[in-house]
């Protein structure tokens, strides 16, 4: 049985939630790539930094997450 495929959108649904779990601040690769089951280095084969993965959720219109550039 084979593993489910990582996709962008999955990556994104984790990163919203574990966002609201830790905040922007205190949130990390590590932690979405924990949420995931996934090692860290699979996160960075889809979004190449931490902040390319906040502004991807937030140009996905994230829900209650605030802008970066505030």
């Amino acid at each position: 049985m084979s593993e489910p495929t990582l996709t962008p959108e999955k990556i994104l649904t984790a990163t919203e939630e574990v966002l609201r779990r830790f905040g922007p601040a205190k949130a990390s690769v590590v932690d979405i790539a924990r949420a995931l089951r996934v090692s860290h280095g699979s996160i960075y084969r889809h979004f190449p930094s931490k902040a390319a993965l906040l502004d991807a959720v937030v140009a996905a219109g994230s829900t209650g997450l605030p802008d970066r550039s505030l």
